[in-house]
């Protein structure tokens, strides 16, 4: 049986209120971060984001905690690989295939802010055009912008 059952910012506010020892320091080393960042958790002045709110989660489940969110950059092991959907046809496959192509966008989120860090330096970023090539990052860029909306969907349709 779980410790406490919430989101990570729930069992992040139960953690800190229900802790017989200090854990900042320790959630601090286990997620690399300073302490002042755990005391900014702590009175919900920021939550952590995309690396360390996983290791926050991995903490947390250590503990005995069940983090009821589904974590932002981790696809679901149900969620079917894209290209093997949308060879099929039909409502399941296509559902699948959106399904799929959400936690894709989700698990980029975390990244692509990790990406866009202090941590990662613009000769990283030059790095990540290299290594996915032929403009891959401008071309997924615009084909995200037209999912944003039917409406700039139609706009951009001749980008």
């Amino acid at each position: 049986m779980a410790v406490f059952r919430g989101s990570t910012s729930e069992c992040l506010a139960h953690l800190f209120s229900d802790a017989n020892e200090d854990v900042r320091p320790i959630l601090a080393a286990f997620t690399g971060v300073t302490l002042t960042s755990v005391q900014r958790w702590k009175a919900k002045a920021r939550r952590p984001q995309g690396p360390i709110e996983a290791k926050v989660r991995e903490f947390l489940t250590e503990r005995g905690y069940e983090v009821t969110e589904t974590p932002q950059g981790v696809i679901p092991q149900t969620a079917q690989p894209a290209a093997r959907v949308t060879n099929g046809s039909g409502n399941t496959e296509k559902s699948a295939m959106l399904v799929s192509t959400a936690h894709a966008v989700q698990a980029l989120i975390p990244l692509a802010d990790y990406l866009l860090s202090d941590s990662c330096s613009e000769e990283d970023r030059k790095k990540l055009h290299e290594i996915a090539g032929a403009n891959s990052v401008l071309r997924l860029t615009t084909r995200l912008r037209r999912l944003c909306s039917e409406t700039a969907r139609k706009q951009l349709k001749d980008i």
